[in-house]
């Protein structure tokens, strides 16, 4: 080949190649692990019996004993009727998938964030799971509002050593009801609230665990000393994650500051 064709043949391969590397570039966020675990849950959300309605499919992804739980549903549409025509889409849903990121002695991960459309008819499985951008306001409410003020409020009225169980139903009666996402008609799963009350020396802790780093913490001391906070989440640097318990709570505000 003739020194000006070999060129010509490398600008077109640097021109296909810089075309392809445009292409991965403008894929949604989302990388493999965030890919599998989209298929998983989209395989999951399809088994027997396959539910009839997004809200439904939704329900399913909620439930912590359905296998499929820990994948949060930011959207949920009835997109046709499954009776009429078996094999078209009737439910579409947009998953999102949180990967936390973590730091290793050899390897580096960045957290990442992705969101998944996929669709279902009366078989099962029908398109998807595919990556989109996640949309602009996503229903992602973690600790629910007013959870903070009846954590102080509780704090703050109950007996000077009460039982775990009084706590457990001052609770009760003060948590404002759970959000309902408006896209998909759903109540959002309650956040895991757990009570401590140290043996011998009065010192309470409660805790609100929504997953993914989204935590609520309240602690009152022996001394009358009230404190809520919210824990941060952990950095893709830690090398562990401070568990969202009661104890922990506890423990946090007795170290010496």
């Amino acid at each position: 080949m003739k020194p000006w064709g070999i060129v010509a043949l490398l600008a077109l391969v640097l021109v296909g190649v810089a075309g392809t590397a445009g292409y991965v570039n403008s894929l949604p966020p989302g990388n493999s692990s965030t890919d599998d675990s989209a298929e998983n849950t989209a395989h999951c959300l399809a088994k027997y019996p396959v539910p009839d309605t997004a809200a439904r499919f939704t329900a399913r992804a909620q439930d912590v004993y359905s296998g499929c739980g820990g994948t949060e549903v930011l959207e949920a549409t009835d997109i046709g009727n499954r009776l009429v025509d078996t094999e078209e889409p009737s439910a579409r849903l947009v998953l999102l998938i949180d990967m936390p990121g973590h730091q290793g002695m050899f390897s580096k991960q960045d957290p990442v964030t992705a969101c998944y459309q996929v669709e279902f008819n009366y078989f099962g499985l029908d398109n998807g799971p595919d990556r989109i951008d996640c949309p602009q306001d996503p229903f992602r409410p973690g600790i629910p509002d007013g959870y903070e003020n009846a954590f102080k409020a509780v704090l703050a009225e109950l007996p000077p050593t009460p039982a775990e169980e009084d706590v457990r139903k001052a609770l009760q009666a003060k948590l404002p009801p759970l959000p309902v996402n408006a896209k998909t008609g759903t109540t959002w799963p309650a956040p895991d609230v757990r009570v401590y009350v140290a043996w011998g020396v009065a010192d309470i802790g409660i805790s609100a665990d929504a997953r993914r780093g989204r935590c609520l913490q309240g602690t009152r001391l022996a001394d009358g000393t009230v404190t809520v906070w919210f824990q941060p989440p952990p950095s893709p640097e830690a090398q562990g994650m401070v568990t969202c318990t009661p104890e922990n709570a506890v423990d946090a505000q007795r170290r010496p500051k």
